[in-house]
């Protein structure tokens, strides 16, 4: 009798702990150029990742590789990433973005961009979650930013 009660306790506490989770359903960078463009033969990687600590490596959670075009100076391009699996939000808690470049030569782009995460809360409505980071430059010699999300 124990046994059986311990195991409808435990399916009870599950189905309620998954009616809990909040589920990613999209992640979109906006990239706001200002004063200087991003040339269309510069390709710009894009990952939302993790760190486990444990093998010390970076996962990624939504990535988009080998974004080429120009972009002008004072415009605004929205990026979305694709999704490597169904994640609960608590998975992006540590959670930071990669932004990388690989210029064909020289070119310096300055930009401010907007990564909005949406997901459906516990009672499945669609929420998003918004995070901003200004007076970002990459250039041929410093390829590479990092920018934690929470």
């Amino acid at each position: 009798m124990l046994i059986a009660t311990l195991c409808l306790l435990g399916l009870f506490l599950n189905a309620n702990a998954q009616t809990k989770q909040k589920k990613v359903r999209n992640v979109e960078v906006i990239f706001n150029t200002t004063n200087n463009d991003k040339d269309h033969d510069t390709y710009l990687y894009v990952s939302l990742n993790v760190h486990d600590f444990g093998d010390n490596t970076d996962y990624y959670l939504a990535k988009k590789d080998g974004i080429g075009g120009h972009w002008n100076n004072n415009s605004s391009n929205s990026v979305t990433l694709d999704l490597a699996g169904n994640y609960d939000l608590e998975s992006y808690k540590n959670a930071f973005m990669k932004l990388h470049i690989s210029p064909n030569g020289n070119d310096k782009w300055e930009f401010n961009y907007t990564v909005r995460i949406t997901y459906l809360d516990e009672n499945n409505e669609s929420r998003t979650l918004e995070k901003n980071f200004d007076g970002k430059v990459l250039t041929q010699d410093n390829p590479d930013t990092s920018d934690p999300i929470f």
